[in-house]
């Protein structure tokens, strides 16, 4: 026998709770919010989502736009409720763009959304911006101007050694190149120009230089560009578990690449790899020294070889 409680059963609970779990279901997409229009599109009235705002079930972020059930919202949350706002097309772009493309360290406290229609009102964290066409890509599920663009934005708005930055490790990610940096046209394009004119010899270049010099010693010759796990080793001796990477300043003159690199080097450690950074500087004014040092450590009475 049923109890007392199933004879009060509100029939319309049963639409209210798949009401519910739809709205989770899309909240939980979007880093924990959802938009008014969305709500509507779900098939609540105006009033019903006035009531779930004025009991708490639904938390203001920016008008229309909720948080569902509480206010700790992931940054991901925070990110899709300005793109919600934004209603029309839009991509994240400038610094948070850059912080997505890991071209600086964090996100920034501040939001910043291009659009191609109509440009909301900024928000106390939130600006936006206006393009007639918009350059994006995907990063983790969310519209990002590209990373050729990012670049073009912050020139325009940004401190020009901030820039240098966010170019160099976009160089070290591959994600642009100098060529395309250089055609850029319009507001940030001299600063583009300028950055990448004056850029370091590439990495390649500064490679076949090394690699011409070890040719040239008694070193034997290495493999180049060898896969490790999730790393590509410059230089690679198997039979003595060496590497050598050359480091140009242009792309490691950083903190970013500095940090980078540290952990690149702590992992090939633990797998009893030796790792020797040969720079720009000593390729090009110690090259001499920078050979009889590595010729040394190959015929030094120590030497590892693999068992």
């Amino acid at each position: 026998m049923g109890s007392h409680d199933d004879c009060d059963v509100d029939p319309n609970s049963w639409g209210q709770r798949r009401t519910d779990e739809h709205i989770a279901r899309i909240a939980s997409r979007q880093g924990g919010t959802i938009s008014r229009r969305q709500l509507l599109r779900l098939g609540l009235t105006p009033k019903e989502i006035d009531h779930r705002v004025k009991v708490g079930r639904l938390r203001v972020i920016y008008r229309g736009v909720y948080a569902v059930g509480h206010d700790a919202i992931p940054v991901r949350g925070r990110l899709c409720a300005a793109l919600l706002l934004a209603r029309a097309v839009a991509a994240l772009s400038h610094r948070s763009a850059a912080a997505l493309h890991r071209l600086i360290p964090s996100m920034p406290p501040f939001i910043d959304v291009t659009v191609t229609g109509s440009r909301p009102r900024d928000q106390k964290d939130l600006r936006f911006h206006h393009t007639d066409h918009l350059e994006l890509t995907h990063k983790h599920g969310l519209p990002v101007t590209s990373p050729l663009r990012t670049l073009h934005d912050l020139a325009a708005t940004r401190p020009r050694q901030e820039v240098v930055r966010a170019i160099n490790e976009a160089l070290v990610l591959n994600l642009v190149t100098t060529d395309a940096l250089v055609a850029r046209t319009g507001p940030g394009a001299k600063v583009l120009r300028d950055i990448a004119g004056n850029a370091s010899p590439s990495r390649s270049a500064l490679e076949r230089r090394f690699l011409a010099a070890l040719r040239a010693s008694t070193v034997p010759e290495p493999v180049k560009e060898h896969p490790i796990g999730r790393y590509v080793a410059d230089f690679y001796w198997p039979d003595q578990r060496l590497i050598v990477e050359t480091d140009g300043w242009g792309t490691h003159g950083h903190r970013l690449a500095f940090e980078r690199d540290r952990i690149r080097d702590a992992e090939l450690a633990v797998r009893d790899l030796v790792v020797i950074r040969v720079t720009e500087r000593q390729v090009d004014q110690d090259l001499p020294a920078t050979i009889d040092r590595l010729e040394r450590w190959f015929s030094g009475p120590g030497l590892r070889r693999a068992p």
